[in-house]
Order: C-alpha cells, then structure tokens, then sequence
C-alpha cells in the first residue's frame, strides 16, 4: 500500500469514526436537570436589607428584588454557603455588605460581584457574624457583632478591622446594632437571642441593652428590669426606644416584652406583653408609629400612639404566620418582613394588612412529591411549611393550597387513588402544641389525614385517625400513604409515632394493624423542654404514667418500630407489602393484617426509602439513614448507604461504589420503562445507575442539594426531584443538545360538569422535551366549541394553552385535543369545579401575579451522558481535530518530497 493511499484509508476511517460518534451521543442522551420557578417559599432565618434612598431595591438572602418584593431573582454568593447578616448602605442601594458563613463581603454594584473583605478577627479566626450596622452618615464605618458577643467596627469600607469587645462587656450574642438616625454617634446594641444562643450551642442568654454614645468609643450597659434579658431587637429614635426583651430563667416566669423609654433609656415602661413577640420596628419618620412581630394567630401588633393602645393584626385564617425573624418599617405605609416558611412579607398600609410576597424565592423545603398519573407537567408538592403546591405546566408557575391550620406541619405524603386520578390524599405531620409539647394536632394546627375527590379543588379532613393518647380532634400524624392497586377501599397509613392503621372502606374507619410490629426500639424525645424540668426529667415522669395505665403525653417518647417511614408493595404480588422503620423492614403478605421482620441482619439500621425493580421484583434497593435507634435506645448512625437484594430480600449487599457506605439515602427512583437505571438521592446530591445498582457516576449540579423525593413519570420521560431549601427540579430521562423539538400534549384540565351555555376552562399542558425550540397547533373541540391557538415552546420548555370553552347543549361530551380524547365533560345545571387551586373554603389561592406571566425555568443545568458513549461524544471532535492536524502534518512530511522529486523529475525530462 502507498503512503498515499494509507493517508486517504486514514481520514476515511477518522470521517466514519466521527459519525458512529455522533450518532452514538445523539441516541445515548443524557440526564439534563434544571430547577423549576418554585415552589415559592422557605425558610430565611437571616438577611434583610434596603436602602432608604430606593426602598423598592431590597435583598433577602440570596435574593434581590427591584419591585418593592413583587418578585424576586437569585444572585449568585461569593461562595454557596449560608447567609448570616445583610446591610446596604442607607444611601446608596449598590453598596451592600453580606456575611457568609464566617466572611464578610462587600459589593458595589447591586450584588453583582463580591469582594472579599479582611478577616474582622486579626487571629484569623473569624467568628459568626450576627448582625451588621451601616452608619448612615458615612458608609464605611460598620460595625459588625458575633454569635460569642464580640464587636467589631472597620472606618475604612472593611479593608481593616478594630475589635472593640471589651467596651462592649457580654458574651452574649449581638442580636442587633442600630444608629440613633438623629445622632449617629450614639449606637445601641441588643445582646441575647434564644435562636442565636441555640445556633452556638449556648443556653438561652441575655446580655440587655448598650449604648456608646462616642461614636462606639466607649459602651455602657443601660440600668432597666431587663438587664440582665435576651434583648432580641431594638429600634432608637431621637430620645425614643423600642426594646423586645425575653425573659428566660430558669423557672416558670419565663415572658416577652416590648420596653419602651421616652428619655433615652434613663427610664423604661412595658407597653406590650405578650406570650410570644419578636421584633419591634419604629416609624423612620413618626416615633409613635411602631410595629411588633409575634407568631401564630397573632403575627402582628401596631400602635399609632406610642404604645398606648394596641391592633392587633391576623393574617387570613388560611395564612397564619408561624415566627417572624426580621422586621423593618420603609415609611408611613410600607413594611417589610421575613417569615420563618413564607420568607418574604409586605405590608403596604403601616401594618394593618399583610400579604404573602416571595414569588421567585425558591427556598422551599419538599417533604412529598407526585406527578399526576396522566399528565406529567402536573405535579403535586408538599412543602415543610403545611402547604400543598401544585402545577401545570412543569414548574414554571406554582399555585398553593394552604389549609386553615396546617402550618408547623410538613405535608409529608401525597397519594392518588389509582382508580381514579381525580380522588387524592395527602398526610400531614410534624405539628407541636407549644403549650402542651404533644407532636400531634391542636386547636390551631392540624396534623391528620385530608382527602378530595374532585382533583383537589377542596379537600376535607378524614376524622378516623385520633391520636389514642389525645383528647378532642387530636389525629395522627401521617407520614405515608398506601393504596392497594387492585382495591383503592383498602388503604394503610404509615403514622409518626404509633406504626400502622388500616381501613377497609375507603378511609371512612380505621383501626390499628401493628399485629407482628413489637415496641421495639424505645427513645427519649429530648427536643421536648417544657420550661421549670429538664427533658429527661419530664419524660421519665411521662413514661411512668404510661406504665401505670394512665393518660400521658407521647411527644416524650417514642418505639422506633412504630416509627414509620415508607410503605411499599411488591410489583408481582399486590398483598405484599413492605415497611421501614427507624429500626428495620416488616413485610405483610396478606395487605397489612399481619407483619413479620424481613430480617434480623436490618434490626437497628434506619431504613427509609426503598424501591422494588418493577420487571425483576426479586431486586429491591434500601436506603439505609443516620438516626437509628439501637438496643439501648441511643441514636446511633446506620449511614451504610444504598443496600441491593437480588434475591428477593434473603440478602443485603452494600454498593461497592457510588452511594455506598457514610451515605445518607434520601430518595430512591427506578426508571419504570428501563429498571437499568436507578436515581438516588443523597446528600452529595444524586448518583445515577445504568446497570441496576453495578456502577454509579455522580452528577454534580450547582445549587442541587439534598435531593429528598425523587420520582419519574410514567412515561419514562421526565424525571422531578424535591430538594431540601431549593424547591423542586426537573430533568429530561434522555436529552440531547442536537435533537429536533419534540413536542408533546401532556394532559389537558377542565372540570369534570359545566352549565350548559356558561363558560368554563380547558387547561393544556404543553411540553417540549428536544433540544430545538418549536411550535405546534393546538386545537380543543368539545360539541359545537371549535378553537385552535398556537404553542410556542423553546428548548426543555413546557407551558400551558388556556381556552374558555362553552358548550350549549347538555350532554356528555369527549374533550378533544388535537383530535385525541382527553376525557369527558358533561354539560348540564351541575357547576364548575374551579380547578387544583382553590383552598378548604373554596376561595381561590391562586397568585394572579404569578399566574399572568410565565417566568422562564432556571438555565443552569447538567448533562450526564452514559458511562458507555458519554464522554466519547462529548470530546470526540477536539481529540478528532487534534490528530486529524497531527496526522496531515506527519503524512506531509512523509510524502512532500516523493511529490516534489517527481515533480522535479518531470518537468526536468521536458
């Protein structure tokens, strides 16, 4: 062969090679993630701030609004870590300074790039820093104090540091630092927080009340009753102060309060007390007009006459607000704070009225996930604030359905009825009475279980679940639901603390069904501190009365076997069902009536999630938790990650790599077209399989973290993951940067009866899973209604395409969707059900703001190409290119001269 000719045989081969190559990448696909706008929610315990030269520009955590708190964007950090303290520059809403974890930062443009600032600790050894103050006459002076009550001011914008924590004299957390707007050299610091000496490990402090007035030169203690108190805020004007001080001795007199001193704090008066207040915030331009935060059914107290008299403010009853952590007064109308589960509150008439307002803040912490078995851009959230979030379209807008008096509960179940999508439950648990310290439902806060039977536009509470050790309509709290396949009369909860309950009739009556579940496993609950005894104390007297027979409360103890945490059937026998607990599995082989230990090897490991392969039922995945409880009753940590059986649950192997040993399992998916690949959530956060459980690869996601539930939908196209504190997530099972648009109908929502000749809406779910934006026509038919509109969707995207449809004749009529059935309506004198999105009284919940724009979905995402062809696809063309280069030049370099002397020779001959 000449060299010619293997030069020629060499780039034909390269050319086929870069085809198969291309090919192999387009097919294989990838797993590409994204998160979605919500849901809109989640606990900011730290980080508000404005300027009041532009009120509208104001930061929350990691979030920056330009519209007074209507809506809300991600910033990026400096680095990924919590947010302790914001403070902007009281006149200029660029300049803004921002603790991270144990740094300062500092931005000049409206946090669109940090600087690091030096270390406020000339050791290096920077401690939490609590809270951070801007003097408003010049904004490089800041002072910042810690968690271990240090203080600390920088006269430079933060280029160095000066401690001045021996002027301050306390240990106890800076909770507050405030100017005197009259007279910025006088500066007050509140010292002593519940919540920040429980952050550092401390007992409950107080350090009252300092001032300088010397420019911080110098601090004196100020002499009042609350010396020696927790002053959790403070808010000065002129000669005027507000004080929120909290009383926490070691007795029973435990109090709140709000002081008030008219001649700079040479003497003090209370004006409020209260069983719980916060925060206390002054008018910037009325001394008279204060606000104070509290919780519960009474969020809010306003005066207009300095304490005088009072009003108090409540929330809407579907809304009650559980702790607020900031509290700030704009002006005359406008009032801003920061809720423990609904992060950012407004008030826009001096606090009288509040409203909800954090669309974009994706902060919400997901206890249960479902997508709707016939439309895969409808799912289903439960968050840790009690609500029940639900959307259309994927994610992009999210509407929320908050019960009366769920909040302080976390909807941790949610479960259609598998013989009709329109019937559905959720659980609700985690509730505690603070009065009475009991973990189950109250008065003002629900724990149970709630049903609907017309696709959740109400719901009702199903009342056979009582607590048996509580009084009144004290019900269990429901951590997971299971429904029989074949039979939807048969149901069985998993409850928080006393194991399983059956019911034969559909939810209508249930019994206990722990028969073969001992008490095993027995723990103190020592989070339970009633004030006046230590936990131990108190539990142990409990526990007494409940071996005497007697009445006792069960929030001091618990049988980890009673524990619940998932219950599961196994896909090739519907009687067998499979249950985890803190403390090992239980298998029923006749539909819960009887329960047996799977096996003795699982005793004393925290079994979560768990997982059957639906093609191969002999495969099961177990995911093993910290928190077990072992034979003594300690918790212990059975962190031993993802255990796999393939022989039916006989024995347990630990994975050899990926999500094997020291890993928390936090959710578990096998693709149900393919059981190949199995999706585990841990802390890191997910690991993916494409081998049943044999090798693992990582996908690393900025921001994903902690993926909690995990689920994919039926079609085996998309895949939903809730996180903890980042909402919830989308991803695409097979997707590929080069494939044409793929658009699809997901599912259309309409009601299910309509008046004859009234209008009444079609909802149709759009999805487009290509890599290519697209458009496609979509036309409804119902009877005589005839309409058609355009869909519009760019690449990964999905929305919604409303019609008011109206039908004259009454009858049952198909709902067509281009051309395709998607149900049936009947027209009639019955009335419109008004959709997901309605609350337990039946008065829409729906933010309109929210539901009038269409906010694009998250761009950051990740594609994980298969171990096989993944990343053969991704590199082949620069490693192409590189020896395509190498081998012209070498080949060149070989063959040049034959060219030339042949050449030479020829034109030499004539």
């Amino acid at each position: 062969m000449t060299v010619a000719r293997a030069f020629l045989l060499l780039h034909v081969v390269i050319l086929c090679l870069s085809f198969l190559a291309i090919f192999a990448a387009a097919s294989s696909g990838g797993l590409f993630i994204v998160q979605t706008n919500g849901p809109s929610a989640g606990a900011i315990k730290h980080g508000l701030g404005f300027s009041p030269a532009k009120p509208d520009i104001i930061y929350v955590d990691r979030y920056k609004s330009t519209d007074g708190g209507n809506t809300w964007r991600e910033f990026s950090l400096p680095v990924d870590e919590a947010v302790r303290a914001i403070a902007v520059d009281p006149k200029n809403a660029d300049i803004i300074y921002l603790v991270v974890n144990h740094t300062i930062y500092k931005s000049f443009d409206g946090a669109g790039s940090w600087q690091k600032l030096i270390a406020i600790d000339p050791r290096g050894d920077n401690p939490t820093v609590s809270a951070l103050a801007v003097n408003p006459d010049n904004s490089n002076i800041v002072y910042a104090g810690t968690t271990h009550g240090d203080l600390y001011k920088t006269a430079d914008g933060g280029l160095s540091w000066q401690s001045i924590s021996g002027r301050l004299g306390t240990n106890a957390p800076v909770s507050r630092i405030v100017f005197n707007p009259q007279n910025t050299q006088e500066i007050y610091v509140g010292a002593g927080s519940w919540y920040l000496s429980a952050l550092v490990g401390l007992p409950k402090k107080g350090g009252g009340l300092l001032v300088s007035r010397d420019g911080g030169e110098n601090f004196k203690k100020i002499e009042s009753d609350f010396k020696n108190d927790l002053v959790q805020d403070v808010d000065v004007w002129g000669k005027t102060i507000y004080a929120s001080v909290h009383h926490a001795p070691d007795s029973n007199e435990e109090w709140r309060r709000i002081y008030k001193s008219e001649d700079g704090g040479v003497s003090w008066k209370t004006v409020l007390d209260k069983r719980i207040l916060t925060h206390a915030a002054v008018n910037p331009k009325n001394a008279n007009h204060i606000v104070v935060s509290g919780a519960d059914n009474e969020p809010f107290y306003v005066s207009k006459d300095g304490g005088v008299s009072w009003k108090t403010v409540g929330l809407s009853s579907s809304e009650p607000i559980r702790y607020t952590h900031e509290l700030e007064i704009v002006d005359d109308n406008h009032v801003y704070a920061l809720e423990y589960y609904k992060p950012f509150m407004k008030s826009s008439d001096g606090g009288s009225s509040w409203r909800w307002s954090s669309d974009g803040i994706k902060n919400s912490s997901v206890y249960a996930l479902r997508i709707h078995p016939a439309n895969r851009n409808k799912v289903l959230a439960g968050t840790g604030d009690g609500a029940l979030h639900t959307t259309l379209d994927g994610g992009k807008i999210w509407k929320r359905f908050f019960g009366s008096n769920l909040e302080g509960g976390s909807i941790a179940a949610i479960e259609f009825n598998p013989a009709s999508s329109a019937t559905l439950y959720f659980g609700v648990t985690g509730a505690t009475d603070r009065a009475t310290g009991r973990y189950f439902g109250s008065p003002w806060r629900d724990t149970g279980l709630y049903a609907s039977d017309d696709s959740g536009s109400s719901w009702s509470k199903m009342r056979g679940l009582a607590h048996p050790y509580g009084s009144g309509d004290n019900q269990l709290e429901v951590y997971d639901i299971f429904i029989h396949p074949q039979n939807p009369n048969l149901m069985l909860v998993g409850t928080a603390s006393e194991g399983i309950y059956r019911s034969e009739d559909g939810g209508k009556t249930w019994r206990n069904a722990n028969n073969g579940i001992p008490k095993e496993g027995f723990y103190w609950n020592l989070n339970l501190k009633p004030e006046g005894n230590t936990p131990r104390e108190r539990c142990e007297g409990e526990f007494n009365k409940y071996k005497a027979g007697q009445k006792f409360d069960t929030g001091c103890f618990y049988y980890a076997t009673h524990t619940s945490m998932k219950l599961a059937v196994r896909p090739s026998n519907a009687d067998e069902i499979w249950y985890t607990t803190l403390n090992g599995v239980f298998v029923s082989r006749d539909s819960g009536r009887s329960w047996q230990w799977l096996s003795d090897d699982l005793k004393n490991i925290h079994v979560h999630f768990m997982a059957f392969d639906p093609q191969d039922p002999d495969i099961i995945y177990l995911g093993t938790h910290q928190g077990a409880i072992d034979s003594h009753g300690n918790v212990a940590d059975s962190s031993k990650g993802l255990l796999i059986s393939r022989n039916g649950g006989k024995n347990w192997s630990q994975t050899a790599s990926g999500p094997g040993q020291g890993h928390d399992i936090r959710a578990i998916a096998v693709n149900p077209e393919d059981p190949n690949m199995v999706v585990v959530g841990t802390e890191d956060p997910l690991y993916v399989s494409r081998d049943k459980g044999k090798t693992w690869t990582k996908l690393a996601t900025p921001k994903l973290k902690e993926a909690d539930r995990i689920q994919i939908d039926n079609s085996a196209k998309i895949i939903y993951m809730g996180t903890a504190q980042a909402g919830v997530w989308r991803g695409i099972i097979d997707y590929s940067s080069s494939s044409p648009s793929l658009m699809e109908v997901t599912g259309v929502t309409a009601p299910a009866a309509a008046k004859a000749g009234d209008n009444f809406s079609v909802v149709v779910s759009i999805d487009n899973i290509g890599g290519r934006a697209g458009s496609m026509p979509v036309n409804v038919k119902i009877g005589e209604f005839n309409d058609g509109k355009t869909a519009d969707l760019s690449f990964t995207d999905q929305k919604t395409v409303n019609f008011s449809a109206s039908v004259k004749e009454k009858g049952e009529y198909d709902i067509f969707v281009n051309g395709q059935s998607y149900g049936k309506i009947t027209i009639g004198g019955g009335s419109i059900f008004s959709g997901l999105f309605e609350n337990e009284k039946g008065e829409s919940k729906g933010e309109e703001q929210a539901a009038s724009r269409e906010e694009k979905t998250g761009e950051d995402g990740n594609i994980l190409k298969s171990e096989e062809t993944g990343y053969f696809g991704k590199l082949f063309w620069p490693v192409f290119w590189i020896i395509f280069a190498a081998t012209t030049i070498l080949v060149g370099l070989k063959i040049a001269p034959k060219i030339f002397r042949a050449i030479f020779k020829r034109t030499g001959n004539k």
